[in-house]
C-alpha cells in the first residue's frame, strides 16, 4: 500500500458510464510507493510520516524514483 499527500484534481468523466477520477503528483507517488512496497507493508511519503509520527512509528525505506526524481519513503512499522 502506498500513501502520499498533496494537491490533486478530481472530476467525473464519461457520458454513458460515468466514473470519478483523481489526478495529480500525489496519486502517481502513492502508486509508485505501492509498487515498491513489500507484500503486506505500507510505504508513505515524508509528509504523511511527519503528520502521523506521534501515533505511529516509521522507519526509512529505500527511496522511490518517479518521473526521474528520487523521493524518500518511510515504512509504517506499528502504532505507538
Amino acid at each position: 500500500l502506498g500513501v502520499a499527500s498533496g494537491d490533486v484534481e478530481a472530476g467525473l468523466i464519461g457520458r454513458r458510464q460515468i466514473s470519478f477520477e483523481v489526478w495529480g503528483q500525489p496519486v502517481a507517488l502513492a502508486g509508485a510507493l505501492a509498487d515498491a512496497a513489500a507484500p503486506g507493508s505500507v510505504l508513505v511519503d515524508k509528509d504523511i510520516a511527519a503528520a502521523l509520527s506521534e501515533r505511529y512509528r516509521f522507519v526509512p525505506a529505500r527511496p522511490v524514483v518517479i518521473d526521474g526524481r528520487t523521493i524518500d519513503a518511510w515504512r509504517w512499522v506499528e502504532g505507538v
